[in-house]
């Protein structure tokens, strides 16, 4: 061996920011995990649309299945359906909008009923076109549960105030009647003595 050439190269900036990146992502996913939050994107250009893996999971859907749109929409319960299509078209067709939110149901392949809730939000090219609709979903099932459950405590409170009021209706018809009834009785024995 005469001579010897090489270069040498430090990766090192690269391997750390590879590492935060891995970390990031990491905590992004259990944060969505503990909130019920997944993210998404959709690329009107390409048509191709990217789910988290939170997202994933509300749907019951393999991580591993690339989605779809026909996908999507079967899950969507019929009734909201139309409302929820009309909305897509809306965020891929107009100009004029910035942000929209939607709830509808979703019916997963095993007949379980989610309620979810949809944030999007538009980005722009350099020439002011929507490249992308971002956003996130929400499965707000345990919130319209609680709610429904805080409507029938409320229907039963009121049923018990009705009831009570009904109650103490009685107890003070019961009273104004022995109240009314000893003057009388009185009298009539009264009455019937000086006979």
């Amino acid at each position: 061996i005469i001579k010897w050439y090489g270069t040498a190269i430090d990766i090192e900036d690269r391997k750390r920011a590879e590492e935060a990146l891995r970390r990031s992502e990491a905590y992004l996913a259990e944060a969505q995990r503990l909130t019920h939050t997944g993210s998404w994107a959709w690329n009107l250009r390409t048509g191709e649309l990217y789910w988290s893996q939170e997202v994933c999971r509300i749907y019951g859907l393999d991580p591993q299945i690339k989605p779809t749109w026909p996908w999507f929409f079967d899950r969507v319960h019929p009734e909201d359906r139309a409302r929820v299509e009309q909305q897509a078209r809306m965020e891929s067709t107009e100009k004029d909008w910035a942000v929209s939110e939607i709830e509808f149901r979703a019916v997963l392949s095993d007949g379980t009923l989610k309620h979810v809730h949809a944030i999007s939000y538009r980005v722009r090219d350099d020439s002011g076109e929507t490249a992308e609709v971002i956003g996130t979903i929400v499965d707000a099932t345990e919130r319209k549960r609680a709610e429904a459950e805080r409507e029938r405590l409320r229907q039963l409170e009121a049923g018990l105030a009705h009831t009570n009021r009904v109650s103490m209706m009685g107890e003070f018809a019961a009273s104004l009647a022995h109240d009314i009834k000893q003057p009388i009785t009185a009298a009539v024995t009264d009455a019937r003595t000086s006979l």
